[in-house]
């Protein structure tokens, strides 16, 4: 888990302020989540871990062999980020497709939410391995499939990219940055 600056939101007659953006990787099948936090206090971490975990709900049998094998977490050392290459690469993955996606615009926090949940979406569908050992079939496994049992996909939504933004709803202008 980490935390990463999002840029300033700006909202019409609100001042910007900054958000934070939780990354959650899991490190044997390399699902990522997110989960977006006002500020660096404990509470809201809690409440993102609290978010994260109503979400993806932990196997109670996962909990109990690792009480009953008393096997004790080790922690990343602070400022060493080469200990968590994992999350490291889930940070810049995120980086990335943030800055290709927000740019310079301006945009709500449900643009930004929503944003978010495209971003972890695209990076769930990031392929693996082949399903098959056929080179004529081109399905391969995902880290959709260990989340869902089947690849990630999105609702079709109508193309609007050559439309000009005085003639979109402001839906429609934060669907066309994402």
């Amino acid at each position: 888990m980490g935390l990463l600056l999002v840029k300033p939101v700006a909202q019409r007659k609100i001042t910007a302020r900054k958000m934070y953006v939780e990354i959650f990787v899991c490190f044997v099948t390399k699902v990522v989540h997110f989960e977006l936090a006002t500020d660096l206090t404990n509470e809201a971490f809690i409440a993102c871990l609290k978010r994260f975990s109503d979400q993806k709900k932990p196997d109670e049998n996962v909990s109990a062999y690792l009480a009953s094998e008393e096997i004790k977490w080790k922690f990343s050392q602070s400022r060493s980020p080469n200990f968590g290459g994992l999350y490291e690469a889930g940070v810049k993955s995120f980086k990335y497709q943030f800055r290709r996606v927000m740019k310079n615009n301006k945009v709500s926090i449900e643009g930004i939410l929503t944003a978010i949940s495209q971003i972890e979406r695209i990076l769930n569908s990031r392929p693996l391995t082949p399903l098959s050992c056929d080179p004529t079939d081109l399905s391969v496994l995902t880290t959709g499939h260990f989340l869902i049992g089947r690849p990630i996909t999105s609702v079709i939504e109508p193309e609007i990219i050559d439309t000009p933004d005085n003639r979109l709803s402001r839906w429609q202008r934060t669907t066309k940055v994402v």
